[in-house]
C-alpha cells in the first residue's frame, strides 16, 4: 500500500493515486464507507483504472453490498491487462456472488442456488487466469456442497408445501360432510310419527330434539377437538421447521467462516 500524499491539499485537487493512498488507509482502520467514497472520487478521475474499481469492489464487499461488488470486480476485471489482477478480480467477484447465495438462502433458495452456481463460474474464471490460485479451488468446492444442501432444502419445501396444501383440504372435505345419519333417518321418524298418538308423539318429538342437540354438541365438541389439534400440529411444525432453520443457519456460518477471505486491495498503478 502507498504511503499517504504529503500535504493539506483540498479533495478536488488530489491526484487519483493520493485518493487511492487514502482510500487504502481508511479500508486499513475499518473504515469502509469513508474508504468506498475515496475510491469513487479517484474513479472519476480515472475510471479506466482498474485498481481502483477493484479497490472499489472491496469497500463494497466489507460492507455487505455484494452486487454492486460484483460489478466492481467485473468492470476492473474487464479493464485489466494482468492476469493475476483479472484472476483476483474473478475471485472476489465469485466471493460476492457467494455471499449474495447465502443472504437469500432461507427466503429464496432458489435464487440462493442461482446465485452459488454463478460463484463456481467466476472461480473458474480465475483459475483459467490464474491456475495456481488454489483458494479457488477450495471455494469451488465449498460451493459445491452447498449446492447440495440448497437443492435439498428446496425439495424439502415442496414437500412441505404438497403436505400442508393436503391437510388444508383435508379439513376442507370434513367441514363440507355432513352429519351422520340423523338427517337420513329424519324422514323416516317424522313418519312413523305422524303414524302415532298424541302423548307418544310429543314425547319422540321431545327425544328427536334431544337426540339432535346432543348432535350439534357433539359436532361442536369434535369440529374444536379438531381445530384445537390441527393448531397443535401447525405450532409443532412450525417449531420442528423453526429448529431446522436455526440448524442449517448455523451451518451456512461455519461454511462461510470457511470461504477462502478476499484476494486484499491492490496498490495504485505505479506509472502516476
Amino acid at each position: 500500500m502507498l504511503a499517504l500524499a504529503v500535504g493539506s491539499a483540498p479533495v478536488w485537487a488530489q491526484s487519483p493515486r493520493s485518493l487511492v493512498s487514502k482510500g487504502n488507509q481508511e479500508y486499513g482502520e475499518g473504515n469502509y464507507a469513508q474508504a468506498l467514497r475515496s475510491y469513487q472520487q479517484a474513479e472519476r478521475e480515472r475510471p479506466e483504472s482498474p485498481h481502483i474499481w477493484f479497490n472499489k469492489g472491496d469497500a463494497l464487499y466489507q460492507q455487505g453490498k455484494y452486487e454492486e461488488a460484483a460489478e466492481a470486480y467485473e468492470q476492473a476485471a474487464v479493464l485489466s491487462a494482468s492476469p493475476r489482477l483479472e484472476a483476483s478480480s474473478k475471485y472476489n467477484q465469485g466471493n460476492a456472488a457467494f455471499q449474495q447465495g447465502m443472504r437469500a438462502a432461507q427466503s429464496n433458495p432458489g435464487q440462493a442456488l442461482e446465485s452459488v452456481e454463478q460463484s463456481i463460474g467466476h472461480y473458474r474464471d480465475a483459475l483459467r487466469a490464474d491456475p495456481s490460485l488454489q483458494d479457488a479451488r477450495h471455494n469451488i468446492e465449498v460451493a459445491r456442497r452447498i449446492i447440495e444442501q440448497l437443492r435439498q432444502q428446496q425439495q424439502q419445501q415442496q414437500q412441505n408445501d404438497q403436505n400442508q396444501d393436503q391437510d388444508k383440504n383435508q379439513d376442507q372435505q370434513q367441514q363440507q360432510q355432513p352429519s351422520g345419519g340423523d338427517q337420513e333417518d329424519q324422514p323416516k321418524d317424522r313418519q312413523e310419527q305422524d303414524q302415532q298418538p298424541g302423548d307418544q308423539q310429543e314425547q319422540e318429538d321431545q327425544q328427536q330434539q334431544q337426540a339432535q342437540q346432543e348432535e350439534r354438541e357433539n359436532q361442536q365438541r369434535n369440529q374444536q377437538q379438531g381445530q384445537q389439534q390441527t393448531g397443535q400440529q401447525k405450532k409443532q411444525q412450525a417449531a420442528a421447521e423453526q429448529a431446522k432453520d436455526i440448524l442449517q443457519e448455523e451451518k451456512d456460518n461455519k461454511r462461510r467462516r470457511q470461504l477462502s477471505p478476499l484476494i486484499g486491495i491492490q496498490p495504485v498503478d505505479k506509472d502516476w
